[in-house]
């Protein structure tokens, strides 16, 4: 189970956090966590991170803190993580929320361990529509390399003349691609292409046509009623850089 949650170095970095967040649970009405979990079981489709905040924020009251939010936020998937998309047996499922419980007992003596089992056992699930996003992130990692960032420099490359480095008999006007990716397993890779003017503009031209075919696919999709999860693959976010330069 160690190494769920990328944020998350240790396993013990897990648990004290869980904790704190098992903590802010114990104090929801059980009114409203049966009422979040009866949503979860029937939830349909895809459960992406938003959609599931929304959820919980339906059955919270008015108002409820951003910590309470937060708190459940985190407990579901989390708890999905570290049960479901690892080979964990009931016997270590019940190892594992004994360790939780009996962090939250040394940093509250007042905490209510039974409780804070039952919504540990109750939020880990599993839940269709949250294992059903699962495996479609996992299989869009799986497909291969995808894009952290990309930048497109231009600038001019002097030609000096030969034997005298002072004098420049012409430029070459450049374009350099650099693009960032990450794979499967979350290390970077760093690539750089030189473009000729011609070959800038054969790439704009693909990406527009590449842009319409998507367009086509999500459309089709949409017309024999598949659903089409919201992933960054499909959502198309901004990109952190998209950035041209001169020099």
């Amino acid at each position: 189970m160690a190494g769920s949650q990328g944020t998350l170095k240790t396993m013990s970095e897990f648990i004290d956090a869980l904790t704190e967040d098992l903590t802010v649970a114990t104090k929801v009405d059980k009114a409203r966590i049966d009422s979040l979990l009866k949503d979860l079981s029937e939830a349909s489709g895809f459960l992406d991170g938003e959609s599931l905040r929304k959820l919980i924020v339906k059955n919270l009251p008015t108002g409820a803190s951003e910590e309470t939010i937060s708190a459940l936020w985190r407990l579901v998937l989390g708890l999905h993580e570290v049960l479901h998309e690892n080979d964990v047996s009931n016997e270590q499922k019940s190892e594992f929320f004994e360790l939780v419980v009996q962090s939250a007992k040394e940093d509250t003596d007042t905490f209510p361990s039974q409780l804070g089992r039952e919504i540990l056992l109750r939020l880990s699930g599993p839940f269709l529509a949250i294992r059903r996003q699962a495996k479609a992130i996992r299989m869009v990692k799986a497909a291969g390399h995808q894009l952290s960032e990309f930048k497109f420099v231009c600038d001019l490359r002097p030609v000096f003349t030969p034997g005298n480095r002072s004098d420049i008999d012409g430029v070459i006007p450049l374009t350099t691609l650099t693009m960032e990716t990450i794979d499967a397993s979350g290390e970077k890779h760093r690539n750089e292409v030189v473009l000729s003017y011609h070959e800038l503009q054969l790439l704009i031209d693909e990406a527009k046509v590449a842009h319409g075919k998507l367009d086509k696919l999500i459309e089709l999709a949409k017309n024999a009623k598949v659903t089409v999860p919201e992933l960054q693959m499909t959502r198309r976010p901004p990109i952190e850089k998209n950035e041209a330069t001169c020099e």
